[in-house]
């Protein structure tokens, strides 16, 4: 019985000890550098699907990394007024939010020479 201080309270330590450790940033340097923050893409179009709202297309880029694109008028907000119909084979550069699923949300459009 003289031990259950001790036990309660090594317990105690460990348990918010592992509650502060899980609530790092979710942007550490060991975490995608980019998640859900802005970043950009340049490469070519490979596919492009219409959708309801905009397009989804898929783009190779420079170091052949094949990436989901959604380019919509409500996405590209202030930018609106880039958007357009996207071609296979056109090489672009893309500003937006890159998900934790992997997808790339457009956020304004680059046109790359």
């Amino acid at each position: 019985m003289k031990y259950v201080p001790f036990i309660l309270f090594s317990f105690m330590t460990l348990y918010v000890g592992s509650c502060t450790l899980n609530n790092s940033p979710k942007n550490s340097s060991s975490d995608q550098i980019w998640s859900e923050g802005i970043s950009t893409l340049t490469g070519t179009i490979k596919k492009v699907n219409p959708e309801k709202d905009g397009q989804t297309l898929i783009l190779i880029t420079n170091n052949q990394v094949e990436s989901e694109l959604i380019v919509s008028i409500a996405n590209l907000g202030e930018n609106k007024n880039q958007y357009r119909i996207f071609e296979v084979g056109e090489y672009l550069t893309f500003k937006g939010n890159l998900l934790e699923n992997g997808i790339f949300i457009v956020r304004e459009i680059l046109e790359t020479q």
